[in-house]
Formats: structure tokens, C-alpha cells, sequence
């Protein structure tokens, strides 16, 4: 299977160059995912297990999106046009330092709102201090201090600005345009740095080899790769995963030992590969239909149907309306505060409100010294009924010598139909001290088979329009996957998760193939100089969409849409045709006073 898949991206990666489709967004599709599942299947294939399905269906997406570029330019007919543009090249430092600065505002406002002044960013113990902070509220608080609908209004411009950066390095001649160029990054390097979020830094660099690419698409730049550009990527690029490395380092705060760097080492290729490896499990068990009631206990990383948050003195799970045969599976991690000890015996129990009584209620508990390590599925004690809709389960358990080392508690719901459960007063009673039920990161997750129709890739808008509401993290549905005590988990599925849940799994493929048509006849626009400045944007978006392909969708946030809003702009006062009017020459001819 990997083979295959292998000379499958190896013919696509040929057929790109003899296209030569190397620089548009075609080709970037093409080598992204070349080179994401490469490194994976060629380096890495022994540390997680592979399904196959979900890396087989990118691979189509990717081939058809292609294959709608080379649809796009082939219908053109006409030839190309030999009007140039011109740069007023005076404007080029003032925009990009005034979008700088004003890129600058919303991390330096954030970091203020939270008490924090701009010298902790020089203090490691200090800088260490605040990201760990930010951290902490990013994954735990319900509003977060500083976001606001005037802050984000102000983050336009901090993407805006390495977007503008990148598209004048080209075409820019002068030192100073040169050095406002790379500067326009640092507002999303800032952001990295103090709130430990790598989105912001990598979103700097894409958006800045957008600006870059559209630039050389529009001036006819033919970009060479020599020597000299290769080292100076690969150098620039090992800063960059350096940077990024050090941000995940410092959640851990100023105190690093070698267990810290490891974890940080795995969790760095959980967050390069989990997207990968996440959409080949999540589209496995969706083309498989499983079964989940009666496998669940067999297979840790099948779906999980609902989302698990706390209330008071326990969690409960609110399903939608169309669930109809939900299993629930809850993970109970390493309660640190109850050591468990031979000969003992040990008392789980919880109270289960809901619609209707569960069908089955297992328990299980899964031994990490034990040989063979597993599973060990435990048989509820009593079941009472104790109001209309809530039931009370209790079960007792006694772990020998060889056992003591034991993840608790897992606990699987299974119901015929069921729009609402809850589950509270969950309690492991040691005998002698009664520990709470901890929740650190368990959860469970609903599969949802309506089609969103574009809710998910454009989340951000529909929420601005009030039409959708938008979740945190977009999915919260972890899939858990690794080998040699590496388990990872993420819930990052790329952008073709969403254009399933959008379109289904043939929309999807139909989405990306039109979208590959309009990238490649944007290209054409422009080099007929048609609708130039709205096809620049409108490819700084593909691109951007394209780059970010291995997270998610980039178009899920509002700011961005903006953002390209006013790249548009700035590209319409920044150039023009030498012959023939645009919508700005036009609008200044008709404002000009006319002269007697």
C-alpha cells in the first residue's frame, strides 16, 4: 500500500513539472502532500498504524484538483496579453510599515489586557511565565481575556501585512522595500512567541510565500532554484521549525530535562503528521460503517460519539437531535491522587440520567504491567433506578499483585435511541478516602451524517452572520493512534474532513476540482490583465487554503477572509496597468478637478 501510494505522488510530482504547474497552486498541492506522506510512509511508517483508506482518498483529491487546473488552463483560447504592470514603488515602504505598526496593536493589547508589560518578552523566566498562562486559558477558560469583535478587527492587519510583504519582495528594488518586506512577519512572530500558538507564525510564512508567488505570477518573475535559494530555504525553514520547537518547550516552563524534550519531540510529529494520520482513521470508520456497540471495546480508536463537559459533580454529553443508536465510550486517564494496592478492594460508581435506560453499561480497565497488556472488561455490581430518568450504577473490583498499574475508568453506554445523557457522581471510593473523577482530556464524540454545505470551510462567516455557531478547536473528536509507547492523540483532520462534512465524499472531490479551475483560470485573468487585483487576492486565498490543506480550513476565520479583503485594496492603489484605467485610475479622473 505505501509503495503504491508512493509512485502515485511520484507520477503526480512528474506530471506537475512537465505541466509546469510547479509555482501555482496546483503544484503546491501537489508538493505539500508529496511531501507530507513521503517523510511519513518512507521515515516514520513504524511508529503509528496505518488504515490506508483516508491517505488514498487525499491522494485523489490532490490528483483532481490538479487535474481542474489543467482543465482551466487548457480552456483558454484567447492569447495572452502583453500589457505590463507598473508598481508605484514610493508607496511600497509606507504601506508596509504602516501595516506593520498596525499589526503590532493586537498582541501587544493582548498581552497588556492580561496584566503583562512588553519587558516580559526579554526575560525568559518571565516570557516562559506568560506563554504557560495563555496556554492554560487558550485550552480551559470559556472566554478568553482580550478577544473581542474590535481586537480581531485589528488582527487583519497583522495578517494583512506579511501577505503585502511578500508580494513586493520581488518587485521591489530598494534596500528599505526590501528590509519593510521581511519585517511585515513579526507581528505574527510576536504573537508565537508570547502566547506560545504556532498558527500565527506559520500563518506569517504562507501568507508571506502567497504574496510571494502571486507576485511572480503577475510580473512573469520566472523563479530559478539554484544553489543559493536552497540553502537559504532550508536555513530559513530550520529557523523556523527551531522557533516552533522552543514555543511547544516553554509550556513546560523554564525547567527543561530530557523527559520534557522527549515528549515535546513526540508531540512535535503529532502535530506535523496527526492531521494525516486522524483523516486515515475518521474516513476508514466512514466508508467501514461500523458497529460501534458491539466493537467498541475491541478498538480504542473507533468513533466516539458525542462531547463529554463538565458540570457540576461530574460531566455529561448533549448529543443532536438525529442521533439514533449512540455508544459512549469515556476515557478515564491516570488519576495521580489514588495509588492502587494489592489485596484492596475498590468501589466505582455513577448516576446515568437520560431519555431512556441504557441498553448495556460495561466497565473496563486497562492494565499497563500486565501481560498481555488490555483490556479487562468488569461486570456492573447493581443497577438501582433512583429517580424518573437516572439510574445508579456500582461496582466493586479487587486488583492483585500483578495489577496495580491501571488506567480507570472506561466506562462504555450503549443505547437503542437517546437525544440526552448525563453522567455524574462519578466516584472511585479506595475504601478509605472517596477520589473524584478527574477529567483530563476524556472524551466522547457523535457522528453526524448531515451535510453542513459550506459551515465548516467557511465557519467563521456563518457564525459572523449568526447562521452557525462556531466550537472551539472546530473538532472535538480526538483520535488516538502510535506504537513503542509513543500514543498520540489529535483532532486535526485537514481541510478534507470539512469538505466531507460540507459535501459528502464525492461534493468534496467536486469542490477541490472546480476550485483547481478557478485558481488556474485566475492565473489566466491576470495575465490578460483582467480583473488583476481581484484574482491576486483571490490566489493569495487558494494559496493560503492550499498551505494551511494539512490543518485546516484557513477560511474558517472571519479576520482572514478580511484580510484578503484588504490586500485587494492595497494591491488596487499599489499597481497598475501601463495601459488602460482600473476601478481606482477611473474613480481619480472623475474626482480630478477639470482644468480651465
Amino acid at each position: 500500500m505505501a509503495f503504491v501510494i508512493l509512485l502515485l505522488y511520484a507520477a503526480l510530482v512528474f506530471v506537475t513539472i512537465k505541466f509546469k504547474q510547479v509555482y501555482t497552486p496546483a503544484g503546491v498541492m501537489v508538493f505539500l502532500w508529496t511531501a507530507l506522506n513521503a517523510t511519513l510512509l518512507i521515515f516514520f511508517r513504524d511508529m503509528v498504524e496505518l488504515k490506508y483508506s483516508g491517505l488514498f482518498y487525499i491522494l485523489a483529491g490532490v490528483g483532481i484538483f490538479f487535474g481542474g487546473a489543467i482543465l482551466g488552463k487548457k480552456t483558454n483560447k484567447q492569447n495572452l496579453e502583453t500589457n505590463q504592470l507598473q508598481v508605484n514603488e514610493k508607496m511600497i515602504a509606507p504601506i508596509l510599515c504602516t501595516l506593520t505598526l498596525l499589526g503590532f496593536i493586537w498582541p501587544i493589547y493582548y498581552i497588556i489586557a492580561h496584566g503583562f508589560s512588553i519587558s516580559n518578552l526579554f526575560d525568559l523566566d518571565e516570557l516562559s511565565e506568560m506563554t504557560k498562562e495563555f496556554s492554560t486559558e487558550r485550552y480551559t477558560a470559556e472566554e478568553t481575556i482580550g478577544y473581542s469583535k474590535a481586537s480581531q478587527l485589528l488582527l487583519i492587519f497583522t495578517y494583512t501585512a506579511p501577505i503585502i510583504g511578500g508580494f513586493c519582495w520581488l518587485i521591489s528594488n530598494k534596500i528599505h522595500s526590501k528590509i519593510t518586506s521581511i519585517l511585515s512577519v513579526l507581528p505574527c512572530i510576536m504573537i508565537t512567541a508570547s502566547q506560545s500558538t504556532k498558527m500565527a507564525m506559520i500563518n506569517a510564512l504562507f501568507f508571506w510565500l502567497s504574496g510571494f508567488l502571486v507576485s511572480a505570477l503577475s510580473y512573469n518573475i520566472k523563479l530559478k532554484i539554484s544553489i543559493k535559494s536552497i540553502i537559504i530555504g532550508v536555513s530559513i525553514l530550520s529557523l523556523f521549525f527551531a522557533i516552533l520547537f522552543y514555543s511547544m518547550l516553554t509550556r513546560w516552563g523554564n525547567n527543561y530535562d530530557d523527559n520534557k524534550i522527549e515528549r515535546t519531540k513526540i508531540t512535535f510529529f503529532n502535530y506535523a503528521y496527526g492531521s494525516l494520520l486522524c483523516f486515515d482513521y475518521w474516513f476508514n470508520d466512514q466508508i467501514q460503517n461500523t458497529d460501534y456497540s458491539t466493537v467498541i471495546l475491541q478498538n480504542a480508536k473507533l468513533h466516539r460519539l458525542g462531547y463529554l463537559s463538565n458540570i457540576e459533580n461530574g460531566v455529561g454529553v448533549q448529543f443532536s437531535e438525529h442521533i439514533k443508536a449512540p455508544s459512549m465510550e469515556i476515557y478515564g486517564n491516570h488519576l495521580d491522587e489514588c495509588q492502587y494496592q494489592a489485596g484492596k478492594d475498590y468501589t466505582v460508581s455513577f448516576d446515568v440520567t437520560s431519555d431512556v435506560q441504557p441498553d448495556s453499561v460495561k466497565y473496563s480497565i486497562f492494565s499497563t504491567t500486565t501481560i498481555p497488556k488490555g483490556h479487562l472488561p468488569l461486570m456492573i455490581d447493581s443497577c438501582k433506578q433512583t429517580g424518573l430518568h437516572t439510574w445508579h450504577y456500582q461496582l466493586s473490583f479487587n486488583l492483585d499483585s500483578n495489577r496495580l498499574n491501571v488506567r480507570t475508568p472506561d466506562i462504555i453506554l450503549s443505547y437503542d435511541s437517546v437525544k440526552y445523557v448525563e453522567i455524574t457522581k462519578l466516584r472511585i471510593d479506595t475504601g478509605s478516602v472517596a477520589q473524584p473523577w478527574i477529567n483530563r482530556g476524556n472524551n466522547i464524540f457523535w457522528h453526524d451524517d448531515q451535510l453542513k454545505y459550506g459551515v465548516m470551510t467557511f465557519c467563521g462567516i456563518f457564525n459572523g452572520l449568526g447562521l452557525a455557531k462556531r466550537q472551539k478547536g472546530i473538532y472535538r473528536d480526538n483520535v488516538y493512534f502510535g506504537r513503542l509507547d509513543k500514543t498520540m492523540r489529535s483532532n486535526v483532520y485537514s481541510i478534507f474532513r470539512m469538505l466531507i462534512d460540507d459535501f459528502g465524499i464525492v461534493g468534496a472531490l467536486v469542490f477541490l476540482l472546480l476550485l483547481g479551475f478557478a485558481s488556474a483560470k485566475a492565473i489566466v485573468f491576470i495575465k490578460k490583465r483582467k480583473m488583476i487585483f481581484l484574482c491576486q487576492a483571490f490566489l493569495v486565498a487558494v494559496y493560503s487554503y492550499v498551505m494551511w490543506g494539512f490543518g485546516a480550513s484557513i477560511w474558517a476565520y472571519t479576520s482572514i477572509i478580511c484580510a484578503y479583503g484588504l490586500a485587494f485594496f492595497i494591491f488596487s492603489i499599489l499597481q497598475k496597468p501601463l495601459h488602460g484605467d482600473t476601478w481606482v485610475t477611473k474613480i481619480a479622473k472623475i474626482l480630478k478637478p477639470k482644468q480651465k
